[in-house]
């Protein structure tokens, strides 16, 4: 495997370990804010969506973590010199697509539910 290739993979992989680390911990803090103060707000509806998009993130970035190292398996399988099969590079891409936008979708929702709830 060329040095390039292997940098690309790490890096790939540290970005799915990062979006990984950000939405178990935006889970964490949402659901004991959420216990505390949930009595009081509007527009419960964005905390639903925020909860729903941190975890489809979460779940792809796992699948992608998973595509990652399936297609790292299959390159030193087969020999170091060969590319990964088209459906494992087309998986590791969606995945890495959709992760990103749930977690976008998350952060906008909480940033929303925040804004409508703020007390002037």
């Amino acid at each position: 495997m060329t040095d390039y290739s292997l940098e690309s993979y790490k890096h790939l992989y540290d970005y799915f370990k990062h979006l990984t680390t950000l939405d178990t911990g935006a889970l964490v803090i949402l659901a004991t804010f959420f216990t505390k103060s949930f009595d009081t707000t509007t527009a419960n509806w964005l905390v639903g969506t925020c909860l729903t998009a941190f975890i489809v993130s979460l779940v792809n970035c796992i699948g992608g973590m998973n595509s990652l190292f399936s297609s790292m398996g299959e390159r030193v399988n087969q020999g170091l010199e060969k590319k990964p099969t088209n459906y494992l590079t087309r998986l590791t891409g969606w995945e890495l697509g959709l992760s990103t936008f749930f977690f976008l979708l998350g952060t906008t929702s909480l940033m929303s539910f925040v804004l409508v709830n703020i007390k002037k």
